[in-house]
């Protein structure tokens, strides 16, 4: 401003404002490389945040090969785990494997007495 401007006080504090460059992100944030030239020195303004601090929902975990990543979506921050994958018709989820990341049905259900052929001479329990 004009005021600034026009001191005689030679100092970085009356002379310049500091700018994103200089701004130090909280964790779970990064430096926006696009906003190096702001003033305003706030995480919204000068950071993008990163899958480390995420939230999945529920039925998913937090993906650890994506912790830095800046694209800060559920689809790239999040792994599914066998607590979000629905179990076909004859199949039921296998409790111990509901933290699991291998995300298909071999590996997240069991098959039920409902798909299972009784041989000869044996009959349904229903």
């Amino acid at each position: 401003d004009a005021a600034h401007r026009d001191s005689t006080s030679y100092a970085k504090a009356t002379c310049c404002l500091a700018t994103c460059a200089t701004y130090n992100c909280l964790t779970g944030y990064v430096s926006d490389a696009s906003r190096t030239d702001s003033t305003t020195l706030t995480d919204q303004n000068c950071c993008k945040q990163t899958c480390a601090i995420f939230n999945c929902p529920t039925g998913y975990v937090s993906n650890a090969a994506q912790t830095d990543s800046t694209t800060y979506t559920p689809g790239n921050c999040c792994q599914a785990t066998c607590a979000a994958f629905n179990c076909p018709t004859g199949y039921a989820s296998d409790a111990a494997k509901t933290d699991s990341t291998t995300f298909d049905q071999q590996n997240c259900c069991d098959e039920t007495c409902e798909i299972f052929s009784c041989p000869t001479g044996y009959v349904p329990n229903a």
